[in-house]
């Protein structure tokens, strides 16, 4: 429940309107520009990770996790074993003890935190007027909320450092069979389960902390009460991946396990819990690869999209005189934001192609010139319709 609130009205005239927008002409020029390497190197990228996952898939060799063949020696492999640790994992601090994989220290501080929202009215004569509200809530967070930058600190004041901070710890020389697991292999596995914090938890802890510390909910709580949380406090909860039967495909090294770079560049590292085959996680993983290049296909063009519309804002401020006049310069100007931008991002994702897959790159840039010129036909269509109708 919000603790204080706090609303603000800012009114801004025509003129003012009219030298902001002029202003973000700059911001959306910089936008525009940099939509083009975002999609470009985004989908030479995603080329080049699908190359390599097929490359993989074609070459990997399903070996027993019990025993190590000198023979496959720097091939990429595929097995399954289990995960085995040759002793358990501390927290450095708290002196917490458990057998696995990894144990990762979660903090969290109790703070106060800012919501803000804004409406904006535009007003008949290009003016508009801002309302924005701001409520102070406290919630707990995993990092420190910089309360000078509230809009009302005073009475909202949060610590500006965690007197101890999230971490992971690994256990030393993992195996799963025989094989020895590098950082590229373990960083893959993070299915935390919580770790349990009772009373007699507490006898792990150093003394020093023992004092300041008790237990709540399973965690560990650096405060006066669980129940009547301060501004300051903090919960303390502890996370590990216990050792399990996993499926790896990687590189086979001397030492074990490490990432495998194919001929395009592409690094992999495969790995996942239970009995998997090879093809299925090669599949996941362009499943993966695919859904990572489509959100950043979104992202380009959402830049390319917001620059264009940007460039073109002080012709709605202008008609912001009329408000239902400016709303349709608006929203013309986004059609033609919207369409120009696809076209454009169609046409950038093309020429990437066209260097990794020749083919279908020629198919997008034919796609990509059928749009553009369907759009100037039916312009000119609709612009030699204007004067009949006249």
């Amino acid at each position: 429940m919000p603790t204080d609130h706090f609303v603000e009205v800012h009114q801004e005239t025509w003129f003012d309107r009219v030298k902001s927008s002029i202003k973000g002409i700059a911001t959306g020029i910089c936008m525009f520009v940099i939509a083009f390497p975002v999609l470009f190197l985004n989908e030479h990228n995603a080329a080049k990770t699908a190359q390599g996952l097929e490359e993989g898939a074609g070459s990997v060799v399903h070996v027993a996790a019990d025993q190590i063949n000198s023979s496959n020696e720097g091939k990429l492999v595929h097995l399954t074993g289990n995960v085995t640790v040759a002793a358990p994992i501390s927290d450095p601090e708290f002196g917490i003890s458990v057998k696995g994989l990894k144990l990762r220290r979660k903090v969290e501080m109790y703070q106060w935190k800012e919501v803000k929202k804004s409406e904006k009215e535009k007003n008949t004569g290009g003016s508009s007027t801002t309302t924005t509200s701001y409520d102070y809530q406290r919630e707990w967070a995993p990092e420190v909320i910089r309360s000078n930058d509230f809009r009302l600190p005073s009475g909202h004041q949060n610590p500006t450092t965690m007197p101890f901070q999230t971490i992971a710890v690994t256990a030393e020389n993992p195996k799963v069979g025989e094989f020895l697991m590098d950082a590229a292999v373990v960083e893959k596995l993070d299915k935390f389960e919580p770790v349990p914090i009772e009373k007699e938890t507490l006898t792990q802890v150093p003394a020093v902390l023992r004092g300041n510390l008790k237990t709540s909910q399973g965690m560990l709580y650096w405060g006066t009460s669980p129940d009547a949380p301060k501004i300051g406090d903090l919960r303390i909860s502890f996370e590990v991946v216990k050792p399990d039967t996993i499926s790896v495909v990687a590189k086979q090294t001397q030492q074990g396990l490490a990432a495998y770079h194919t001929t395009s560049g592409t690094q992999i590292a495969l790995v996942q819990t239970g009995t998997v085959t090879a093809e299925t996680m090669f599949q996941q993983a362009q499943s993966q690869n695919t859904l990572v290049t489509w959100f950043l296909r979104l992202f380009g063009w959402v830049l390319m999209f917001g620059g264009i519309t940007l460039v073109f804002q002080p012709l709605v401020i202008l008609a912001d005189v009329i408000p239902l006049v400016g709303s349709f310069v608006d929203f013309g100007i986004r059609l033609f934001a919207g369409m120009v931008s696809a076209v454009l991002a169609l046409v950038t994702i093309a020429l990437s192609w066209v260097f990794v897959r020749p083919v279908a790159g020629v198919l997008l840039l034919t796609l990509a010139f059928g749009l553009f010129g369907g759009m100037v036909f039916l312009a000119l269509k609709k612009r030699k319709a204007q004067p009949a109708l006249a």
